[in-house]
């Protein structure tokens, strides 16, 4: 088996007949394919869909745990040489899975690749006219690997999952998922996978990988809940700890951990104070004036009174002309 498609889902069954639309066998015919998904306990009619109208899919029935434990559970029971971690609601454009393939074919040293992904909106089907524009993830150059990957991660750019491939042997390697995490759990994995050595290439892809954008979005990913920002600032704080254990203390990474947080407090001040200042402190105690990515005027302000006043000088003016 070349590679497996795990699938975790939970009362997704309108979406997901669009991912399985896209990773059906005979648009990816140059692959020897399986797709496992794993329902996480699903109350709408996924399971029926998923049985009546995929046959080639093996349908996983799981504990509700969570999307890292399902996606632990297709990896317990995959067969492929790679795997491709897929939400229920992404699409796979045909030809995106053949090329990371032969790419980890003829490079053996590398662990895992990534390629080129697009967002779009839309609750049906992908058209190309559904594309929206999004910030997109700065390829690293060979040779500064780790260094760059690691600091894109620390200052919260990441890569789709759906557009990264592995090797399986990799994956078990690490332990696959950490199934304690509601949120990040990619976020921690790939951090995970260059902390204990993993190499990961950059293909580009002539077909890409697509990923749903809503607006409102209560899924798994949004941190609208005190709990998800908990967790989000203790994974921050615990990766940061792995950090210094593992001997990657320079400046840089301190530098975009302490960005992230800071971001993260400017964000959610207003939603939920008590823990964006959490975030705040966290932020000071890891570097030191936080670097901000604002005009000069605003950088002298943030320079002669500290970042943080800065932030509640221009948001109180902002209010007040308003």
């Amino acid at each position: 088996m070349d590679i497996s498609i795990i699938i975790p889902t939970y009362n997704r069954q309108q979406l997901l007949k669009h991912t399985l639309d896209s990773v059906v066998p005979d648009k990816h015919a140059s692959l020897a394919c399986e797709v496992i998904v794993v329902d996480d306990q699903s109350t709408d009619a996924t399971v029926g869909m998923v049985t009546a109208d995929y046959p080639f899919v093996t349908l996983i029935k799981n504990g509700g745990n969570g999307a890292a434990a399902a996606r632990n559970t297709g990896l317990g029971i995959a067969t492929g040489k790679y795997v491709l971690y897929l939400d229920s609601d992404d699409i796979v454009g045909e030809g995106a899975l053949s090329v990371k393939v032969d790419f980890l074919n003829k490079h053996a040293d590398y662990d895992f690749c990534y390629g080129d992904y697009e967002y779009f909106q839309s609750e049906a089907e992908f058209r190309v006219d559904t594309v929206v524009f999004w910030n997109k993830y700065q390829v690293a150059q060979e040779g500064r690997s780790l260094n760059q990957h690691l600091i894109n991660y620390l200052k919260g750019d990441y890569i789709p999952p759906n557009a990264i491939v592995w090797r399986r042997t990799a994956l078990e390697k690490i332990g696959g998922h950490d199934p304690s995490l509601l949120i990040n759990q990619d976020v921690e994995l790939f951090v995970r996978a260059m902390l204990n050595g993993l190499k990961v290439g950059y293909v580009q892809d002539l077909s890409k990988v697509y990923v749903r954008h809503h607006d409102t979005d209560a899924r798994v990913g949004s941190t609208n809940s005190v709990a998800k920002s908990k967790q989000v600032l203790q994974l921050r704080k615990d990766i940061y700890y792995r950090l210094q254990q593992t001997g990657h203390t320079q400046e840089e990474y301190r530098k975009a951990i302490s960005f992230y947080a800071f971001t993260e407090w400017r964000r959610q001040r207003d939603m939920k104070s008590e823990m964006a200042d959490e975030f705040l402190e966290f932020a000071k105690s890891v570097h030191w004036p936080v670097a901000l990515q604002e005009s000069a005027g605003f950088n002298l302000l943030a320079k002669l009174l500290g970042p943080d006043v800065a932030v509640r000088i221009k948001y109180f003016l902002f209010r007040r002309n308003f």
